[in-house]
């Protein structure tokens, strides 16, 4: 690269910059701070690195959905490494996002997984964004478009294990499986646990922690461990949203 030859640059510069890109420090050379020179290449080398691994993570995750046979529309953004199983049916709308790991602090460094059973249909609809949750579907699960999932969020539509003891031990009877329906323009906060049988209707909010075991209303705020209803949201919070379906 031209920008490197020493008939370009001081030579003290030149040793300045090379010894920060090998990590080697310098004093004060013929009356050149380093220390900016130095913030500079780190900053730079952080972004070309940053750039580099999500660019890396995005084409591997979309490998991994394609390897499992996921439909996906156009524009998804996958940011982090995934865990995906899927055994039955699993749709992914346009422009949808989601993170993993690193690539979103409040998940915890918790990674994206998809667990789909052999008659599960999971659908994500269009402009939706996923961070570093855990959906599990055995029976139905469907998110309606433009609809936010928070970091750390834990989304079964199945009790993973019978429910009697007996049966449980023995591995003999039915599991407990009941659908799940999230609307569209749907915020669920950080952390949020939402059980089988459940329905949420469109605009509605779930606040950060909450365990939904009961459906809620459209343009309602839920909240709390076991989430019970707070309050309406305003018309004038959801008018403008009418119109976007």
């Amino acid at each position: 690269m031209a920008w490197l030859r020493p008939s370009l640059m001081p030579t003290a510069m030149n040793r300045i910059i090379l010894a920060n890109a090998f990590g080697l420090k310098l004093p004060q050379i013929n009356g050149v701070n380093p220390r900016p020179i130095r913030q500079v290449v780190r900053l730079a080398a952080k972004f070309f690195c940053s750039k580099v691994s999500s660019f890396a993570c995005s084409i591997l995750g979309r490998f991994s959905f394609y390897f499992w046979g996921v439909k996906a529309g156009n524009g998804l953004i996958v940011r982090g490494f995934l865990r995906i199983h899927n055994g039955g049916k699993f749709l992914i709308g346009d422009n949808v996002r989601i993170n993993s790991g690193s690539s979103n602090f409040v998940g915890g460094d918790r990674r994206m997984s998809f667990w789909i059973g052999s008659k599960g249909v999971l659908e994500i609809g269009n402009r939706c964004a996923i961070s570093n949750s855990t959906i599990a579907c055995r029976n139905r699960i469907k998110i309606g478009d433009f609809t936010f999932i928070g970091g750390g969020c834990s989304i079964y539509d199945n009790d993973f294990h019978q429910v009697n003891p007996t049966d449980r031990i023995n591995n003999r009877g039915s599991i407990g499986t009941g659908p799940v329906d999230i609307g569209s323009h749907v915020f669920i906060g950080a952390g949020v646990t939402i059980l089988k049988n459940v329905s949420i209707g469109k605009g509605a909010v779930v606040g950060a922690g909450s365990v939904v075991t009961k459906s809620v209303g459209a343009y309602e705020l839920w909240a709390g461990a076991p989430a019970r209803f707070i309050r309406n949201i305003a018309v004038a919070d959801h008018e403008s949203i009418d119109g976007l379906e």
